[in-house]
């Protein structure tokens, strides 16, 4: 991954990259304005992931201008989203124990430690497994495959765990893999843009409610998209994808553990 900062940041993210043994490039920007627009460029195209450190405040710190050029230039060279860390969005204190806590430390070093195992680029790999969940008309929520018969689906209920079967005659059914969203002048599967999901609100909390108006739900897709087909999605293209992935995700079904990963610690086991 790329750490992109300058003065104490610096400081700060060599000294805890050493501390952690993550394989990492900080990059010093020596000068902001003009910024090193070069230096950025090669780094994102090396790595793929970026993480902006600064000490400023999160809110209007020289970060969201890295992350907004990143964004709207070097998108295409990404494998997941740019992620800020800064300091807390108040005013600096005086007092020398709110002002230790001014700038979280402990959420530097918790972002970065989990932000080098997320790779978009691998989102095919991942267990996120949705080939198993259909949705069903006149029922609410998602349901899983048991089996398939000729005249209709055997489907089971998440939260009770009962199955009952569905008769193509009186449903119609709607599995959640073979939908997609035109992003990128491709229709990208919902897999990949629920791990997306995921590796933001994990990291950063911000997702809009499914009910959400139709304007609150398209200003986040584009935050976290940034080149979708605006001719061909939908507010509820968005809604639904949303709401999907949080029923999901509460019942943990969701996940951002690596396959390749799990079977190497089980060959490490044996």
């Amino acid at each position: 991954m790329s750490i992109i900062t300058y003065g104490m940041g610096v400081h700060w993210a060599l000294k805890t990259v050493e501390k952690l043994g993550i394989d990492a490039e900080v990059i010093d920007l020596r000068t902001l304005v003009p910024m090193d627009v070069h230096t950025i460029h090669e780094t994102v195209e090396k790595t793929g992931k970026v993480l902006v450190l600064h000490e400023d405040t999160l809110f209007g710190g020289i970060g969201g201008e890295i992350a907004a050029f990143i964004s709207e230039h070097l998108f295409k060279h990404l494998d997941a989203p740019v992620i800020r860390v800064a300091s807390l969005d108040t005013p600096v204190p005086f007092a020398i124990p709110l002002e230790k806590n001014f700038w979280r430390k402990a959420d530097w070093k918790r972002n970065l430690n989990f932000y080098k195992h997320i790779n978009l680029s691998k989102r095919k790999n991942t267990k996120m497994d949705i080939e198993k969940y259909v949705s069903v008309s006149g029922l609410p929520g998602l349901y899983r495959i048991v089996s398939n018969r000729s005249n209709g689906l055997v489907i089971e209920d998440l939260d009770s765990g009962k199955a009952k079967f569905a008769s193509v005659r009186q449903y119609q059914f709607n599995p959640i893999a073979s939908i997609g969203i035109y992003v990128d002048g491709e229709k990208k599967q919902l897999h990949c843009l629920m791990y997306f999901l995921l590796c933001c609100r994990t990291l950063r909390p911000i997702h809009p409610e499914p009910n959400a108006s139709k304007d609150a739900l398209m200003e986040y897709f584009e935050r976290f998209c940034l080149h979708y087909d605006r001719e061909r999605v939908y507010p509820s293209d968005v809604k639904r994808l949303i709401k999907w992935f949080t029923f999901l995700n509460e019942r943990n079904l969701l996940s951002l553990e690596d396959e390749n990963k799990s079977e190497e610690a089980a060959e490490e086991e044996e």
